[in-house]
């Protein structure tokens, strides 16, 4: 039986919370060791999952949250995403 002070990370931000917060940071990784970060590209290789839709509302939620910024526009092919300076300081990445 559970105690019932055992406040786990689970119980606290639940499943869901958890699973996003994973892909968002195996998105950030990704966009750190790779040179050219697309939506079709972060969708075959990280969320691969979703829709095409469902990953361009990922970005521009994690771009709202200032952990990434994008490069380009959709009539030119798309937009390439980049980690923003407060993602590279948290994983302390130069330059």
């Amino acid at each position: 039986m559970k105690h019932p002070k055992d406040f786990s990370t689970m119980d606290l931000v639940g499943s869901k919370g958890v699973s996003q917060l994973t892909r968002g940071i195996a998105v950030l990784i990704f966009i750190k060791n790779t040179k050219v970060a697309s939506v079709d590209v972060i969708r075959a290789q990280v969320l691969p999952g979703m829709s095409k839709r469902s990953v361009q509302r990922y970005l521009r939620n994690l771009e709202n949250m200032g952990l990434v910024r994008h490069i380009g526009n959709s009539g030119s092919g798309g937009h390439r995403y980049y980690l923003s300076g407060m993602a590279k300081e948290l994983f302390e990445v130069k330059g």
